[in-house]
């Protein structure tokens, strides 16, 4: 940490770990450009959030095990779960596949809630 912020997230873990989360060199060097570098206290700090406000609609979509904790939770709040397999930054590899899961798990809440 210099100055009070961190590194930019890629910097936090070995290469051979965060190169595979990217699907080239090109799009690598977009998202690191674009990184910011934070101050710790934005990962101390809590986040309020209103009241009811996991009533709606909500999902979450799993790309792999580390995020397992997260998916049981967002099940436990009735939350509709699926799985696209993947890394942290899934979206950049196959973006077809995270979209068309994003927009299937929309479809099944407008018919349920018709």
């Amino acid at each position: 940490m210099t100055g009070g912020r961190l590194p930019q997230w890629t910097a936090w873990c070995d290469e051979s770990d965060v190169a595979p989360m990217f699907p080239d060199a090109q799009t690598r060097s977009a998202v690191s450009a674009e990184q910011p570098r934070l101050p710790l206290s934005c990962y101390e700090e809590l986040v309020p959030t209103p009241a009811g406000w996991d009533d709606r609609p909500c999902g979450y979509l799993l790309f792999g095990p580390p995020y397992e904790p997260v998916a049981n939770d967002a099940r436990q709040r009735g939350w509709a779960v699926d799985h696209v397999p993947g890394r942290h930054l899934h979206q950049l590899v196959d973006p077809r596949a995270v979209a068309d899961r994003i927009m299937a798990m929309t479809r099944d809440w407008r018919s349920s809630t018709s």
